[in-house]
């Protein structure tokens, strides 16, 4: 009895819930003090876009996102070459500061920028101001135009679903 009483702390500790994430983080994934400013800055002072993905435990679209999209390699290089992504969990505990500096929970930042399903991936200019919203699991030539219409600065002026038919009507004309 003494052995279990002794040992009882340790099986605790073993059981007590973590706030470690069990989210899939991708190597190309940027490790993160989860400082939004900062992050966003960092991105700016890269020549990089800050780009946000929300994600969750067990969730199947999540987990297709990681296998299909991500594994791509002209996804991968295009991220490389101009995003700064960083992994959210929308019901995670860790400490997150946000775009003006305010600690808050990854569980509350996500309901602050309106993330309610998961994927969602947004991104962000050196401000913190969305640029654009990405919802949902999407194949990696839909994902890169994502990008592309971000990096391009379509946002501005077109409409994504106007940038997704040229894509098509060019790889079309190629054929």
């Amino acid at each position: 009895m003494r052995r279990f009483f002794a040992l009882f702390p340790l099986l605790l500790l073993l059981l007590a819930p973590t706030t470690a994430s069990a989210l899939v983080q991708e190597p190309f994934f940027q490790d993160s003090f989860l400082d939004m400013a900062e992050d966003a800055a960092t991105a700016a002072d890269e020549g990089k876009i800050l780009m946000l993905f929300y994600e969750q435990e067990a969730c199947p679209y999540c987990k297709q996102l990681h296998e299909t999209t991500l594994r791509d390699a002209k996804v991968q290089s295009y991220m490389q070459a101009h995003f700064y992504p960083v992994l959210l969990d929308i019901y995670g505990a860790r400490e997150v500061s946000n775009f003006r500096g305010k600690a808050t929970r990854e569980k509350a930042f996500a309901r602050s920028q309106r993330v309610h399903f998961t994927p969602t991936v947004i991104y962000y200019d050196a401000k913190g101001h969305e640029l654009f919203r990405l919802a949902g699991y999407w194949k990696p030539m839909h994902f890169l135009a994502s990008m592309r219409y971000v990096k391009e600065g379509h946002y501005k002026d077109k409409n994504f679903q106007d940038l997704i038919r040229q894509i098509v009507q060019e790889q079309a004309a190629k054929q």
